[in-house]
């Protein structure tokens, strides 16, 4: 085998073992759009950008429009200042959520009511498996 070829191989199998490991790494990752602001992960935010990060998410599950947005910016602001002052995955913390999730349903249609109440399940859960 020429230097060339050996080379030109050497290159190949260099660039496989990288494609594989890309593919792993993307495989064995946690979906980071599964993680909310909520159950305490993100404790190095102020609490606004918390609020904006979780009415982004919110208003993409939910598809909220921009009218929904305005009207419950302020109740996102609000959760996330009281939110966040309680220790992650608390009891606590968990009622607040729920309470939050109590005000917004009257501002979402019956479609946006379902899959807002499958995020808040999703949440007890995660609380319920992280926080004992």
């Amino acid at each position: 085998m020429s230097s060339l070829q050996t080379r030109l191989l050497t290159a190949l199998l260099a660039a496989a073992i990288f494609t594989c490991g890309v593919w792993t790494g993307r495989m064995t990752a946690s979906d980071p759009t599964s993680k909310m602001v909520f159950t305490g992960e993100s404790q190095d935010r102020s609490p606004s950008k918390a609020a904006d990060e979780v009415l982004r998410r919110y208003s993409h599950a939910l598809n909220l429009s921009s009218e929904q947005r305005r009207a419950t910016r302020q109740l996102f602001h609000e959760t996330a200042q009281k939110v966040m002052s309680l220790p992650p995955l608390s009891p606590e913390r968990l009622a607040e959520v729920e309470n939050f999730h109590n005000k917004l349903e009257p501002n979402l249609d019956p479609s946006q009511r379902e899959i807002a109440q499958k995020l808040l399940e999703r949440t007890r859960k995660r609380y319920n498996s992280q926080g004992q």
